[in-house]
């Protein structure tokens, strides 16, 4: 019995990568807690960082993103994506560029997802500045046409009402 449980808490760890071992992202450090300010923020600025309440890690949603992204699962990758305008981005698989309503963005991404396999998706490099939004490069390998592509996707996060959403997508 005792030997059974380091080979299924193997197999249960390769089943959450999903047969792939991710590498360790370098993690930059987050920036100090936005103070309060001092007047109350009007309704079009309590999204900002400045004008927001803090709100828990952004990694969560990109762990999320990253896994999604990586199955192929439009409706996963969806869950995570801003729900008021969303940038994409991308250079041979995809739309050269332009912000979206999420309802079109989501024929775009399930229509991309579906188009090719993707091979690899993993977060390489995450950074939070501090007057910046939270910012992650994806290493992505995918398939256009038979043919295998390695880029680089940035993509950047933002917070709205109170959590942190998927709001750029770019190939870089």
């Amino acid at each position: 019995m005792k030997s059974i449980i380091p080979v299924v808490a193997c197999l249960l760890v390769l089943l959450w990568n999903c047969g792939e071992a991710p590498a360790e992202p370098q993690v930059a450090a987050a920036p100090a807690a936005p103070e309060a300010p001092a007047v109350a923020a009007a309704p079009a600025a309590a999204d900002t960082l400045r004008g927001a309440p803090p709100a828990a890690s952004p990694l969560p949603v990109l762990a999320a993103f990253e896994r999604a992204w990586f199955a192929g699962a439009s409706d996963s990758v969806l869950a995570c994506m801003s729900q008021r305008s969303i940038e994409l981005a991308l250079h041979r698989a995809g739309p050269p560029g332009g912000h979206f309503p999420p309802s079109q963005a989501a024929f775009l991404i399930e229509d991309l997802l579906n188009y090719g396999g993707t091979r690899e998706c993993r977060v390489v490099r995450f950074e939070w500045k501090e007057d910046a939004p939270p910012e992650a490069e994806i290493a992505w390998t995918h398939l256009v046409g038979g043919e295998e592509i390695r880029e680089k996707l940035v993509v950047r996060l933002a917070l709205e009402d109170g959590a942190w959403r998927v709001a750029c997508v770019a190939a870089h």
